[in-house]
Order: structure tokens, then C-alpha cells, then sequence
């Protein structure tokens, strides 16, 4: 007689494990079937006379207490009636929602606090960056049930440039992400929460800009090219209306006015800027007894980018000193532009001595002139970069570097290659900063060290760094970029001239910049 023990282990044995997948179609897995995996369809579906369903995942929302699917019904109910009871969006929609989902709630300020989270998708998400003061616009017009197709343009095309300077123009505006980032949220939310001819004037320069931007990165370009004159010029007409206005908002049309100038950078108009420039300082030191920068947070901003690129493009009487050190009071004065406010502060002090030093005809050879130098510099070289973000920390690197090149040529005008080490290292931190996920490098510091570059490792370098910056689209740095190869150039042919080397040259940039009829633009 057979031992049953034995029989078992031997029945056992037979049998075939069942191994259970999961990359079956879904009517195959619904019917618990095995499924050939064909495309595009199975063959057991095929067989039995029905549509294959596929094998995509199929998100499902259930209700609040549903425990189960009905039988047989398993990842199949009706993913169209989610949303059967909610508007729909289109991109323009969902990138007005995306760019007011910035930071945690806890850390948003009490002027959030009572706003409603249900206006689309992103409820869970908070609403805008964090900011002191909002301004009564933006406040307002976060304040909308549901919220309205707020960056909708009146046309497809405005929608389109729109969407483009939210998607590409803005980001590229700071050199690391931001949730402060001023272009990307405040910019496209005023211009289009108001119909005043502020607000209009701020709307057709963002597309002015957006226009200018794909006509210079090769797209549509003679589209673009109309589109950015018809814009640029609405936006003009608008503004003047604006100003001439007795109750005009100071913010919005500041913003209208630095958004032209930063037009005129995106299309190549390589001295226009310089206007809109001019008549934006006009306008803040007309208003400057009131203080309107302290008015809301919009307002600082606005001021504070305005200021930068005063220290940036000219040379500031002390009165003009005095007025940008009252608006660099708050303590992230230069964030936008990946600097700090020690730094910021340190650039003006530069222009300031040098243009004493100059007036008054002290040379190198005035021992308080020398030891001024000398303890400005050392500060410099000491500022304190307060940031744990290995990014921002790297801007800051390249800034400081920059600064000290820059105070190096502006106070003791030295051959190039007594900055070598510092030239060094800068393009070293140029290198590393896409490597660590930064964006595109504030064009000042960079230019300052590319100018005075002599190697042909470090022109390598230079130029590498500037094939990177060409692909933001804007003209102004292939301005810069013809600047410093004339530079370079000039640099060379003196040294062959003189028969001497190249890192002896010192020359003045300015000079050849006007000798090219240029006036770049250095953000």
C-alpha cells in the first residue's frame, strides 16, 4: 500500500506554481484571464469580440467612505466625471495657477491667512510668495471666486506671448530658481488683474518683450518682429496716458517702464534701454519725498531692480547714492540679481571713490587715496555670503569675484595679469554653477573678469560660458559677446604692435564700446 505522505509530496510536485502578474490589459485583468500583452491590442481581447482597453494606469477618485468597487467594475469607473462638477482650464489657466503655488502655509503672511484655496486644481497648494505687503491689485485679484482667466490675452497670439514670457522669459530673469521671482508671479498677475492704463501699458511691454525674445531665438521671426513694434508702441501710448494721470500708481508704471527697457534688451536695441531707463529714475526721484517703495512689497521690488541697474549701468552722483542706500535698507537688497546687499553696497563705494578720486585729480600716489583703496578692497575680498544653498552661494561667489575684479580696474587699473587668480577662480565658479542645477549667470560679474582675459584657456572658457547665455534669447548679450571679442582682439593687435604680451595690455572697455557705437546693458 502507498504510503499517503508519499503520495502527497509526489502530487505536490506536480503541480505547476502560479506566478500572478500585473501587465496585462485591463480586460484580461478584469476577467482574470491571461493576457498576450499585444499591440495594439491582445489577442484575447480580439478573440472575444471587443475593444482592448490597454494597459495604462487609470487614476481613479473615489467618495469620502467608499470602501469598494462595485464588482467587476475594478479601476473602471468613469474617470470623466472627477471633474464633471469643476471648470476646466486651459494652459494659460493653469499657468496663472501654477505660478501663485509658492510657498508652506506656515510661512505665508497674515494677509493669506482668510484667503479662499478653492479657485482651481491646486487646492492644496498656498497662494503666491511670501511678501510683506501685497499689493492692493494683486491682494484683490487673488481674492477672486473662482479665479478668472486672469493671464488670458485678448487674442490667441497675446495668449501665446504670454505664456511664452510666464514659461521662458521670466524664469531666465534671476539666475537660480526663485519662489520670489517678481517677473514670473507679480509681473503677468498685475498686468492683467486691471484695466487701468498702467496695467495696460505693463501688459503690452511683457508681451513686447515675450515678442522680442522668439523673434532673437529664430522663431516666426518677421511674426515677432510686428509683434514686438505693435506692442512695444501700445505699451508706450499707455504709459504716457498712465503718467499723465493725477492719481498714476507708482509701481505699476515703474514696472512698465523697466519691462521696456528690458524689451529694448531682448531685441537688440542696444541704446534705446538707456531712455526708459532714464525716465524710470526720473519718475522715482520725483516721488521720492513719500518713500513709495515702502508702500508694498510690488513696490520695493520694483524700486529695488531699478536701482540695480543704476549701479550697474552709470555713474551715481551722491545724491543718487543717497537715495538707492534709502531703498537698500531691507536685507535681500540685490537678490534678484544672485548678490547681496554688502555687495551691492561695495560696487557703489567703488564708483564713489573712484569718481572723487578723479575730480578732485588724486593719483595712485596720494597715501590716503591708497589706503582707502586698500581698505575697500580688503572688505570686499571679506564679505560675509550668508547661504547654505550650494546655487545662490555660487552666485554669490561669482559676484564677489566680479566686484573685486571690478574694483581692481576701476581704483588701481593694473595689468590683466595681475588678476589672475581671481580670473581664475571666477571661471572656475562659472563652470560648476550649471553642474549644480543655476541657471543663466547674471551677465555683470562675468563680464567684468571676460574683459580682462588674455589666456586662450580662459577665452575657451568665456566663450563657452557665452554659448550658454545665447540660448536665453536675448540680444544684448550677443552685443556683450561682440564687445568682448573686440576686447580680445584689440588687446592682441596692441601686444603685437608693441611687442609685448597680451597680459600687459590694460585696456579701457567703455572706450571700444563706444567706438562700436554700443551701450550694453551688463544684466
Amino acid at each position: 500500500m502507498e504510503d499517503p505522505t508519499v503520495a502527497q509530496a509526489s502530487s505536490n510536485a506536480k503541480k505547476v506554481r502560479r506566478v500572478k502578474t500585473f501587465t496585462g490589459c485591463w480586460g484580461c485583468r478584469s476577467r482574470k484571464i491571461k493576457c498576450d500583452e499585444a499591440i495594439p491590442q491582445c489577442s484575447q481581447c480580439h478573440k472575444s469580440g471587443i475593444k482592448c482597453p490597454g494597459y495604462d494606469s487609470t487614476l481613479v477618485w473615489i467618495l469620502p467612505g467608499q470602501k469598494s468597487y462595485p464588482a467587476g467594475r475594478r479601476r473602471a469607473l468613469r474617470y470623466d466625471l472627477t471633474w464633471s462638477l469643476s471648470p476646466s482650464y486651459g494652459s494659460e489657466d493653469i499657468d496663472a495657477l501654477i505660478v501663485q503655488c509658492d510657498v508652506p502655509e506656515s510661512e505665508q503672511p497674515a494677509q493669506l491667512s482668510n484667503i479662499s484655496k478653492t479657485a482651481g486644481p491646486f487646492t492644496v497648494f498656498p497662494i503666491m510668495a511670501k511678501s510683506e505687503q501685497l499689493h492692493p491689485d494683486i491682494d484683490r485679484a487673488m481674492r477672486l471666486t473662482p479665479t478668472p482667466r486672469l493671464l488670458a490675452g485678448p487674442d490667441d497670439n497675446a495668449s501665446y506671448l504670454l505664456h511664452h514670457y510666464i514659461t521662458h522669459v521670466a524664469p531666465n530673469m534671476m539666475p537660480f530658481h526663485d519662489t520670489r521671482n517678481p517677473w514670473q508671479s507679480s509681473y503677468p498677475l498685475l498686468a492683467r488683474c486691471g484695466d487701468s492704463p498702467g496695467h495696460k501699458s505693463l501688459y503690452h511691454a511683457i508681451l513686447a518683450e515675450a515678442a522680442g525674445n522668439l523673434a532673437h531665438l529664430g522663431v516666426d521671426i518677421e511674426n515677432n518682429k510686428a509683434s514686438n513694434m505693435e506692442h512695444y508702441a501700445k505699451s508706450i501710448e499707455e504709459l504716457r496716458t498712465s503718467l499723465s494721470s493725477e492719481h498714476k500708481d507708482f509701481s505699476i508704471a515703474l514696472a512698465s517702464m523697466l519691462t521696456l527697457v528690458m524689451s529694448e534688451n531682448y531685441r537688440g536695441e542696444c541704446t534705446a534701454w538707456r531712455l526708459h531707463l532714464n525716465g524710470a529714475w526720473d519718475l522715482l526721484r520725483s516721488s521720492q519725498n513719500r518713500k513709495p517703495w515702502l508702500e508694498n512689497d510690488f513696490a520695493w521690488v520694483t524700486t529695488q531692480s531699478l536701482c540695480l541697474l543704476k549701479i550697474k549701468s552709470d555713474t551715481l552722483v551722491p545724491e543718487e547714492q543717497s537715495l538707492i542706500s534709502s531703498v537698500a535698507e531691507r536685507s535681500n537688497f540685490g537678490f534678484t540679481t544672485g548678490a547681496t546687499p554688502e555687495l551691492m553696497a561695495c560696487v557703489m563705494e567703488v564708483s564713489s571713490l573712484h569718481d572723487y578720486m578723479e575730480k578732485n585729480g588724486h593719483t595712485l600716489g596720494n597715501m590716503e587715496d591708497r589706503v582707502s583703496i586698500k581698505s575697500l578692497i580688503s572688505r570686499i575680498e571679506n564679505c560675509v555670503l550668508e547661504t547654505t544653498d550650494p546655487v545662490v552661494g555660487t552666485h554669490q561667489r561669482i559676484f564677489l569675484l566680479g566686484t573685486i575684479i571690478f574694483a581692481h580696474r576701476r581704483l588701481l587699473n593694473p595689468p590683466p595679469f595681475a588678476l589672475f587668480s581671481h580670473l581664475s577662480s571666477l571661471l572656475e565658479y562659472v563652470a560648476l554653477f550649471p553642474t549644480l542645477g543655476g541657471g543663466h549667470i547674471a551677465l555683470w560679474p562675468v563680464f567684468m573678469a571676460a574683459v580682462e582675459v588674455y589666456l586662450p584657456s580662459h577665452k575657451n572658457q568665456v566663450r563657452e560660458w557665452m554659448d550658454r547665455a545665447d540660448q536665453i534669447g536675448v540680444a544684448s548679450r550677443s552685443d556683450a559677446r561682440k564687445l568682448i571679442e573686440k576686447v580680445w582682439a584689440t588687446r592682441k593687435q596692441i601686444a603685437k604692435d608693441e611687442g609685448t604680451e597680451e597680459c600687459e595690455i590694460v585696456l579701457d572697455w567703455k572706450t571700444i564700446m563706444k567706438d562700436l557705437g554700443m551701450d550694453v546693458l551688463l544684466i
